[in-house]
Parts: C-alpha cells; sequence; structure tokens
C-alpha cells in the first residue's frame, strides 16, 4: 500500500510542476500579448481567440480538479471501508 502511496504522490508532483509550466507559459504569454497591444500591432480576433484558450484552460483545469478530488474521496472511502471490515472480521474471530 505504501508504494501506491508513493506512486500516487510521485504523479501528483508531476501533476504540479506540469501546472507551473503551463502557468509560466501562460505568463509568457499574456506578457507579448500586452506587449503587441502596447504597440498596437495586434486585431481584436486575436484577443478574443486567447480569452477564448485562457477560458478553455481554466474549464478544463476546475474538470479535472473535482474529478481527481471525488477519485481520492471514493478511494479514502473504501479504503476505509476495507480496514473496517477486516477489524470487524478479527474481532468477531477473536472473542467468538
Amino acid at each position: 500500500m505504501s508504494r501506491q502511496l508513493l506512486l500516487l504522490l510521485l504523479l501528483l508532483l508531476l501533476l504540479l510542476l506540469l501546472l507551473i509550466l503551463l502557468l509560466l507559459l501562460l505568463h509568457l504569454l499574456l506578457q507579448q500579448l500586452l506587449l503587441l497591444l502596447q504597440q498596437q500591432q495586434l486585431h481584436l480576433q486575436l484577443v478574443v481567440l486567447l480569452l477564448l484558450l485562457l477560458y478553455q484552460y481554466c474549464y478544463y483545469y476546475y474538470y479535472y480538479y473535482y474529478y481527481y478530488y471525488y477519485y481520492y474521496y471514493y478511494y479514502y472511502y473504501y479504503y476505509y471501508y476495507y480496514n473496517n471490515y477486516y477489524f470487524c472480521y478479527f474481532y468477531y474471530y477473536y472473542y467468538y
């Protein structure tokens, strides 16, 4: 069980690093966007496209966040149920 937990933590760490890299890329992109806007070389369609991409990124980020949240909730729920079942089994075996 501890190996699965270690792999899970490693996966979470990799996801966190990926999120940091994506946020850094988004920051650089927005910085370039502001620079181009200051130079008045950017059309309105490109601004709308970038805003839609940002909206889509935020939507999928929150979707996956809640998906993993419910996944871990059910994982711990079944883990608790599993331990409780064996505790009752050994309790019954020991006292009867």
